[in-house]
Formats: structure tokens, sequence, C-alpha cells
């Protein structure tokens, strides 16, 4: 979907994530073995992590429903006490999707994250990843189909057929592919209760953000207890609850996750504590399933690749002796995408026989557009040997391509270069395995978004080619990708929807009279060619929150978050969670590097 974008170059994807999953990547710890509790419970996990599973009501609209969630959450361990007078309490994370995994995501880049961003000298926090609703380790599950094997065969099939303009009958075989995915989840046992109540109905944003209250009330209480257990005469327990105050949320959201933000800072903004949203989704056009607006600066990111390349000479291979402007770049790109469309290139490679498409190219295009640092002298390099009649440069991409996919990247692990090195390495946490997609991906990604937004069912496969043209004119490469996530949609039951009073649409509002003395107003971030969600998302959405503030970081690349580093706006960051202070208005950052400086 709009893809995860914290310090993980993965995604979840509405059109399937990667079926070469992995269970057995990330081993040492069984999320089985940790009982579910109201009370936060942690166990240690991978490495030198904590894990949690807090217990919360199904419906916390009708307490007559004894169903419960189970949110799993993983902690990275402030590295101090909670006793200690430099501890500034918890930072909640949600990279993206809907569908992305905060747990993964705090394993693989929280410690980095933790030390080289967020903390400062005399505030220290601990950062903690949660599963949404129907997400990876929360359960129950949301997953559809029998078996991981099911789910490949349907997603290969649908893959197959390219994009929804890949030929005159693609968007008809969508259509019933969809139906069948659609029928298949409605009539599945999986996500059901015993009493038959669908774990479907239930993983809203809405809902979502509701226990994201839950989840800060037993963070505070656990670090009530740990406070009271140091004193040498602990206050009287029921004294202490006079007198507490309520739980404040500090929260950083990427793509996804600022709607999530911005859901929660409308319903609650009394528990706003300090709140960065960074890559910013439009909740008007989310929560009418519209997905039309997200490509506005999707060609300034195109752009920026070319411009790059040319300054960057001879070290991209794009540029040759002949390429006198950027434009010359251009050109050679759209020779070869033109020239793929009508005749795809015949590849030998690791003893398969194979062969690269238009689909193929603008794919990696389109997702290295998420993070140009790691990947685009990859796609520089294998358009010049595409252009040489030379597949070898984008084999180790096509297995990874070539499956049914959103329009997000696949799951590339990060290349492991020099430069990348030292741009990502304090970043991320290199001893465990870069965390694959997870099986079930397709599922909560499709049921969380399409349940957020109105129903599609009503469209017209005329609509469809009207809503595609619509997009293509945003981004000729990313429109038809775009196109394809509300897609998944056309066909979502009403059974399986959450009810009205679970949904939330707006107004995504606060105001500062609503907020606790001790809030912050809230920080926008976004980047100038950002190619999913565009600066203007941050800067509509700023109107609405009063008293927030929008920084700008003038780089490509989706959010402005670890994957595209900036130190300016790692201190804006920093600053922001240690004591609330918002940048100048106007605050613009600039990014660390390009993507083919030597480092």
């Amino acid at each position: 979907m709009l893809t995860l974008c914290a310090t993980t170059v993965n995604s979840t994807h509405v059109l399937g994530g990667s079926p070469w999953y992995r269970e057995s990547e990330i081993e040492g710890f069984n999320w089985s073995t940790v009982a579910p509790s109201t009370q936060l419970r942690w166990h240690d996990c991978y490495e030198s992590y904590r894990c949690a599973r807090l217990q919360v009501p199904l419906d916390w609209s009708n307490s007559s429903n004894a169903n419960t969630v189970a949110i799993a959450l993983t902690k990275v361990p402030a590295r101090v006490s909670h006793d200690d007078p430099t501890f500034a309490g918890s930072i909640l994370i949600n990279p993206g999707g809907p569908g992305g995994s905060g747990t993964d995501e705090v394993i693989w880049g929280g410690y980095g994250m933790r030390d080289n961003i967020i903390d400062s000298e005399d505030k220290h926090f601990e950062v903690i990843g949660f599963d949404p609703r129907g997400v990876h380790h929360t359960t129950p599950s949301v997953s559809c189909f029998g078996s991981e094997w099911d789910r490949q065969v349907w997603q290969y099939r649908n893959w197959a057929v390219g994009q929804l303009d890949s030929s005159k009958n693609a968007l008809n075989v969508k259509w019933a592919s969809y139906e069948s995915f659609a029928n298949l989840c409605a009539q599945s046992e999986i996500a059901k209760f015993e009493d038959g109540t669908n774990m479907h109905q239930f993983v809203s944003t809405a809902l979502t953000a509701r226990d994201m209250v839950a989840i800060i009330d037993a963070l505070q209480e656990e670090t009530d207890t740990a406070g009271e257990s140091h004193k040498a005469n602990p206050v009287d327990q029921s004294v202490l609850a006079r007198v507490k105050k309520p739980a404040l949320l500090n929260y950083w959201g990427f793509s996804y996750g600022t709607y999530l933000g911005n859901t929660f800072a409308s319903l609650f903004p009394d528990r706003i504590g300090r709140m960065v949203l960074d890559g910013n989704v439009d909740p008007q056009d989310y929560t009418v399933t519209g997905w039309l607006t997200n490509l506005f600066d999707n060609n300034k990111n195109l752009h920026w690749f070319y411009y790059a390349c040319f300054h960057a000479g001879p070290k991209c291979a794009l540029f040759d002796g002949e390429t006198e402007s950027l434009f010359d770049l251009e050109k050679k790109m759209s020779r070869l995408l033109e020239r793929l469309s009508e005749d795809p290139l015949p590849v030998v490679h690791d003893g398969a026989a194979d062969l690269v498409t238009y689909y193929d190219m603008t794919n990696l295009i389109h997702g290295a557009a998420y993070a140009p640092l790691y990947f685009w002298p990859d796609v520089a390099q294998v358009a010049h040997d595409l252009l040489n009649d030379n597949g070898t440069s984008i084999t180790k991409y096509l297995k990874d391509l070539q499956v049914p996919q959103g329009p997000e990247p696949t799951n590339p692990e990060p290349p492991t270069n020099a430069a990348d090195d030292k741009i990502t390495l304090k970043l991320r946490n290199d001893s465990l395995p870069y965390p694959p997609d997870y099986p079930g991906g397709l599922e909560s990604a499709v049921s969380i978004l399409c349940g957020d937004g109105e129903p599609l069912t009503s469209l017209t496969k005329h609509d469809w080619q009207l809503r595609l043209s619509h997009l293509k004119n945003q981004s000729l490469i990313a429109g038809p990708f775009w196109a394809a996530i509300p897609f998944a949609c056309q066909h979502w039951p009403a059974s399986i929807r959450p009810s009205e009073h679970n949904r939330f649409t707006g107004p995504f509002v606060s105001k500062l009279a609503d907020y606790d003395e001790r809030g912050s107003p809230l920080l926008f971030i976004g980047s100038t060619a950002d190619p999913v969600t565009p600066l203007r998302n941050a800067i509509e959405n700023s109107k609405r929150h009063e008293g927030s503030r929008v920084l700008t970081q003038d780089t490509p690349g989706h959010c402005a978050g670890p994957v595209n580093p900036s130190q300016c706006t790692f201190e804006v960051i920093r600053r922001f969670f240690a004591d609330g202070r918002l940048p100048e208005e106007g605050k613009v950052c600039l990014g660390d590097r390009s993507a083919w400086d030597d480092l």
C-alpha cells in the first residue's frame, strides 16, 4: 500500500506480499508463549528486546461482546531505568501500511532510532512498536486462505495478468480474481470467533486508535508502579489514583501511520503528548477509498532521479559521453520503456529462462522512488544494461519483482555496500535477519483499508478505467500501480466491513484548548519529492490542527525518516520529543547526501 518508510525498505502489499515468506528468518522467540494480559508483562525476546501482548476488548463500543484482541508489542528499553530523572517516557512507532508491522520495525531499527535520532543528553526514551489489529503477531489473524500455498497460487495468477491496463482483458480478469478473493474472506472460518463474530469487522483504524489509549494507559501504570516500588514510603494507591494525570501519547507515525496518528489526535486530543506525522496521507481521500491524491509529486521524484544522475556524471551508469543534459537521460529511459512494452527482453539466469517486461522495469522504478539512496544507482545500472540488451543486472530483482504486488517496492533487503553501511548501519540491527513479509499481510492490508473507506461495490468497470486515466495523468509510471490499491475493495462484502460506529471519517481536527497542559501541537513532516504522499498533504493536515507546524525536507523519497536521512531533520525531531519545541515557520531541511555521493 503506502509501504513502510521508517528504517526498513519493505512493504505490505495490498495486492499481495512476497509469497517467498520464510517464517524461520527471525528465530528464537515464539509469541504464543506470551499469555495476553490486561497489564503489560514483558518477556525477553529477539536477543535484546522485550515483548508483550496486551489484551483489549474486541469492540470498545459494546461491552456485552466478550471477545478480545491480543496486541503484540516489542520494546527497545530505555538506556536508563524508569525511575531515573532522565527517563522521558515511551514513543510508539507505526511504520505504515496499512498492515505494516511495528514489531518488525522496532526489531530492525528501534535501537538505531533511539540512539541516533530520538534520545538527547538529558532525555531518554523507550521505543515501542506494536502490530495493529489484524497485523502479523497481533491475534486473532484476519487470514483468509487455508494455506500459504493457496495464497501464493492466487497471487501468482493475479500477478501474471500485470496491471489494470496491461492488456485488453486485464481489468476483466482482475475483476473476477478479486471477486473470488472477497468471497473467500467472507466465507473463511479462520478469522471467526467461536460465537461467529468475524475479526475482519474489527480492524478499523478507529479501533486501533482506541487500542493506543489502552497501550499508553498500561505503560503509565507500569511506570507509576516502578516509581512507587523504589520509594521508601510508597504513596497509598487510592491517593495516587486521585492525583494521577492521564497518560499522553508520544508517537512517530510514517505514511499510513500518519492517518492513524491523525485519527488518534482527532478522537483523543486530550491524550496528545508529542506526535510526529511523517509522509502524510490525505485523510479525506483515504476515508472515501479514493486514493486519487497521492501522486501529485511523483513526477518530481522521477525528475530528481534524472537530475541526480546527470550531476553524478560517470558515477551514474545511465550517463555516458553523449549525455549533454538531464533530458537526454529522460529520453533514454523513455526509449527503454517503449522498447520493453513492445518487445520484452528474454533473459537466462541461474539456470532459469526468464524475461524482462515493461511491468518489471516500471515496478523497479516505482519501488526505488521510495528509498532513492538505496536503489537509484541500481535503477541506472539496470536501465543502462537493458538498453544494451543485457539483462544480467536485473536478474537479482526478478524474483522480487515477479510476485503479485501492490504499488510499493517488493521486500528487497537493502544492499550492503560501503555507502549504504555509512548511511544506515547505526540505524538498523544487522545482527537479526531483514524482516520478510508475513503470511496474511495481503488480507490485513485489504481488510483495514477497505473497512476504513467507503464501499466501492457500486463502481463499474468504466468507472475504474476513468480512475486509472486520472492517476496516469498524475504519473504515467505510478498511476497503474496506484489504481490497483482500491481495486481490491471493489467486491469487499458488507458482511465483513466494520459497523459505522467503529469507523471514523472526520473531522480530522484538534484544538489546543482540548489538549492537556503537558501536550504539544503536532509536528508534520513532508518531503518535496515524495512519490506517494505529497508535501501538500502535510500542509493541509497542519491547517486543521491548531498550533501545529510543518517541517519540509527537501529530498526525494517516501517520508523523511531514517531511510532518507537528514541530520537537520533528526535534530528537529530530537528537540521536539525532548521538550516539545517546534521548528520555526517555513523550516526546510536538506538531505545528507545524494544517491551517488561518496561517503
